[in-house]
């Protein structure tokens, strides 16, 4: 069996998730992480004053980080779910693989459909598309939920779930019912 860093280099690879701006909008940057990288990608301030690079990441090429030696602290620290079971010995590396490649297609079918019902028409990374039909449904009066595309609401509920068990997306993940007193 090839080490954990080796396994997790090809799942990685393989997927991409965490740079494509399917689990997240924008990476957090220390002021040295700045200075390395304004050259490679837009680097936004927060309204809270910290820096932060947009996703999808422009150093992704869709095989791989073009500044991995100079990745921002937060990719060098981040490691998803996934790997995670991966190195706990709870999912082979090729489960992780097949794993990835289902997500990374229910993502894509996902993408496709919240983008052809956007009413801007402008092309969003899947994790905006996301946020934006969830407060799109919250906005909407039941009886108009109601009337929602059944599949596409179990869809994207499926896609939200495998996010936040398999890839640590906070938001996507289950919340707990409040427990009663």
């Amino acid at each position: 069996m090839p080490p954990i860093s080796e396994q997790a280099s090809r799942i990685c690879s393989h997927c991409g998730l965490c740079c494509n701006g399917s689990l997240y909008s924008a990476v957090p940057l220390t002021p040295a992480d700045r200075s390395k990288l304004i050259a490679v990608a837009e680097v936004l301030v927060e309204a809270n004053g910290d820096l932060a690079w947009l996703q999808p990441c422009a150093a992704h090429d869709g095989s791989g980080c073009t500044v991995y030696d100079r990745r921002p602290l937060a990719c060098r620290e981040y490691q998803c779910g996934v790997l995670d079971s991966v190195a706990a010995g709870s999912l082979s590396a090729g489960d992780a693989v097949m794993l990835v490649s289902q997500v990374k297609s229910l993502a894509q079918s996902v993408a496709a459909r919240l983008s052809a019902i956007d009413t801007q028409q402008q092309p969003k990374p899947l994790y905006q598309l996301l946020n934006d039909f969830d407060q799109h449904v919250q906005l909407l009066d039941p009886a108009a939920q109601r009337a929602m595309d059944p599949a596409l609401l179990l869809t994207v509920g499926t896609l939200k779930m495998m996010l936040g068990k398999h890839f640590k997306v906070l938001e996507f993940a289950d919340e707990q019912p409040p427990q009663s007193p």
